[in-house]
């Protein structure tokens, strides 16, 4: 777990996408989140920013998923509008994509199902900034299988919020290789360290809404530290946002509160409702 942490913090992140100059460019849309993304590809000065839009379930097993398919969105060029980036940060509707090649789409399509041990194959929505994310800080023998022909992908880091876009910049770990449009057969396993590293991406956004809800700036040598804290309370069932947002301070400035009496035993009071927990725990911090 303190591994896909580390790489969580030290990974690229900037206000907008780094977009490459050289390479094909395009959004791949969630459109059951995306209600209000879509049309703004289209207003005010992203007038001109489609050159196509395919279905990514489109002359696939899954036509039946049409309505709710993801779209495919090449854009002529990257100078996107302020207001459309706020509408792809508010509803979290998917990310942008880059390669050399054209023809991505068969790659894209091959990723839509993966191996679950659980639950043997699933549709996955790896289009979602969290998933993506998820997929870069585990899996790393799989890498190879799920870049195939893309050389970027930009997805929202868990801390973007509405006053302040951060984009995670990822590349391929292969850049200088000609990769084949050709999709592998097996597909993409979905393993216990992907479990595990999608607790941690989760964990981070509630912690950084929590922390937005407050005003709080974590600090970058304490974030390890405020995650696992927080980890550790919303393991007990607290994680109603309006209640882990008065503990966001907590965590962030306390070390390893696992470890403290006082607060393990308010935490594991089974006949306690979690708003009194809360309420405790953050008396109990304001006494020290």
């Amino acid at each position: 777990m303190q591994e896909s942490i580390n790489r969580l913090i030290a990974q690229s992140k900037s206000a907008k996408p780094q977009f490459e100059a050289n390479l094909n460019t395009w959004f791949l849309l969630d459109k059951v989140r995306g209600e209000k993304t879509l049309p703004a590809f289209y207003q005010g000065g992203n007038s001109g920013l489609i050159a196509s839009i395919e279905y990514l379930v489109m002359g696939t097993d899954h036509a039946d998923l049409l309505e709710a398919s993801p779209l495919l969105i090449k854009l002529n060029h990257t100078q996107l509008t302020d207001s459309l980036y706020q509408h792809i940060q508010q509803e979290r509707s998917g990310l942008f994509i880059q390669a050399k090649d054209d023809n991505i789409l068969p790659h894209l399509q091959y990723l839509f199902i993966m191996q679950s041990k659980e639950q043997g194959q699933v549709y996955a929505r790896y289009y979602d900034s969290i998933f993506w994310t998820t997929l870069q800080l585990s899996l790393a023998d799989q890498q190879s299988a799920i870049w195939g022909n893309l050389q970027k992908v930009y997805t929202l880091a868990p801390d973007s919020n509405d006053t302040q876009l951060n984009f995670f910049n990822w590349t391929t770990p292969t850049p200088d290789i000609n990769k084949s449009s050709t999709p592998p057969i097996e597909p993409v396993y979905l393993n216990a360290d992907f479990v595990e590293a999608n607790e941690i991406v989760q964990l981070y956004c509630l912690l950084s809404k929590a922390c937005c809800q407050q005003q709080l700036t974590i600090p970058q040598d304490r974030l390890s530290n405020a995650l696992l804290n927080f980890r550790t309370i919303v393991k007990t069932g607290i994680n109603q946002v309006h209640l882990l947002e008065k503990l966001a301070k907590l965590c962030i400035e306390q070390t390893n509160i696992a470890l403290i009496a006082e607060v393990q035993q308010i935490l594991q009071q089974a006949d306690l409702p979690d708003y009194d927990k809360v309420e405790q725990l953050v008396d109990l911090y304001k006494g020290n």
